[in-house]
């Protein structure tokens, strides 16, 4: 079962959080930018599904796992990039960042990608 992304007017506890769907919903509408994005980095996905989820991770974790904010994945689950939005000075933290790692790595290619939202947010 495909899960569809929060409206864009969802209450979040966390501003990060509703950057981040607020970015999945904008690359969801925008298939055309997200491809071209995908190939200008070289992130070849393995489907030609691509799925896109907010604050929920894609395939079943373990409750104490770490959940980065969004996901852009394939249908097949081969492969996923991980978002986490930081908007705070020295929000990055590495347990955190590892925690992510180790989660994204039962995909067979996957990538992990933070925004720093601190220069564009001055």
């Amino acid at each position: 079962m495909r899960r569809k992304l929060r409206n864009i007017f969802d209450q979040y506890e966390q501003k990060e959080n509703h950057i981040t769907n607020s970015l999945l919903l904008f690359l969801n509408n925008n298939r055309g930018l997200l491809n071209s994005i995908l190939k200008k980095y070289k992130l070849k996905l393995t489907s030609r599904q691509i799925n896109l989820l907010s604050q929920t991770a894609p395939t079943i974790v373990k409750e104490r796992d770490s959940i980065p904010d969004g996901y852009i994945y394939t249908e097949d689950f081969s492969s996923c990039i991980g978002i986490e939005t930081k908007i705070k000075k020295g929000a990055v933290e590495e347990d955190q960042v590892l925690g992510h790692i180790q989660q994204l790595s039962n995909y067979d290619r996957w990538f992990l990608l933070v925004i720093d939202m601190r220069d564009v947010l001055k």
